[in-house]
């Protein structure tokens, strides 16, 4: 819990410390905010989900973008240094504290390239073990809107240095991603499909070793949410994934991951900050030891 309001405390007081810094003058009777009006796009009104809104980021030419998130232990075993795996595959599945900051351009209304990174507390409950600098990635995204069906696509590539991925080979991969949301008519519910597949790159064979890892992943994440009220929602939502281990001769061969479930509260602050505090289930293996808490925000600067 310690580390946690470490992480907490360094966070409020960058962002303060930030505010302050940038309240002063920068030229001659020129403030901050007359030179972020001034590059300010209008919004073209593409999309109005306020989820996507945030993941879209500042309508500002330029900004900054910050993820902060929090993956938890099984429930039921609450000592557990990391995430339940029941498939036993590779991935960096530690209890965390992670964040990502990356600097936008906004193209146009629609289109935006982002540059940034991520670092993440390992263990920050049993000692903070270690902090890691995670995947700088550089992406492009674009929105678009056909009547009530609002969509994000994301093209983006990585270079790999998360240390559970590098001991197996891995040094960089390649995404495409869909994220995509319909109001169903006047109602409060709206129902959403995202999608992604990634493929990824290694700079050695196959060993014994590297277990299950994977070639490529192609994952889809159907989802429903329901508008309490105009910042206020209750969404659930599916992972349903596939992989390709590398210790198979056949790449176009997908195995299946164990289904997984997110049960959990959206709230919108305003149109660049989302929080999201939900619970992770494997609705085919109902434990506590398999039931995690964990929490999400996306906010921007500018």
């Amino acid at each position: 819990m310690k580390s946690f309001l470490k992480i907490s405390i360094f966070l409020f007081q960058s962002v303060q410390v930030f505010a302050q810094n940038n309240s002063t003058t920068l030229m001659p009777n020129v403030q901050l905010r007359e030179v972020i009006k001034q590059n300010k796009i209008a919004d073209p009104e593409v999309i109005t989900d306020k989820k996507l809104q945030a993941d879209e980021g500042s309508l500002t030419r330029y900004s900054l973008k910050f993820g902060l998130s929090y993956a938890g232990p099984g429930l039921g075993d609450l000592s557990n240094k990391n995430q339940p795996n029941p498939d036993g595959v590779t991935s960096a599945n530690e209890t965390k504290i992670s964040g990502s900051i990356g600097g936008r351009y906004r193209i146009n209304g629609t289109s935006t390239v982002s540059v940034g990174t991520g670092i993440s507390a390992i263990h920050p409950m049993h000692g903070w073990e270690r902090t890691d600098v995670n995947n700088p990635y550089i992406s492009y995204d674009r929105s678009s809107r056909w009547n009530d069906l609002q969509m994000r696509n994301i093209f983006s590539a990585s270079a790999i240095t998360n240390p559970e991925y590098r001991k197996i080979g891995e040094i960089a991969s390649a995404s495409y991603e869909i994220n995509s949301v319909y109001n169903l008519g006047l109602s409060r519910f709206a129902a959403g499909l995202d999608s992604k597949f990634e493929y990824f790159f290694y700079e050695r064979n196959y060993q014994k070793s590297d277990r299950l890892a994977a070639q490529n992943y192609i994952s889809f994440y159907p989802n429903m949410k329901y508008q309490i009220s105009d910042k206020l929602n209750l969404n659930t939502s599916l992972a349903v994934l596939f992989y390709n281990p590398r210790k198979l001769d056949n790449r176009y061969a997908l195995w299946n991951r164990t289904l997984t479930q997110r049960i959990g509260l959206g709230y919108s602050y305003k149109r660049d900050v989302y929080l999201s505090p939900f619970v992770t289930i494997y609705p085919q293996n109902l434990k506590p030891k398999n039931t995690t808490f964990n929490l999400a925000a996306t906010f921007s600067v500018l």
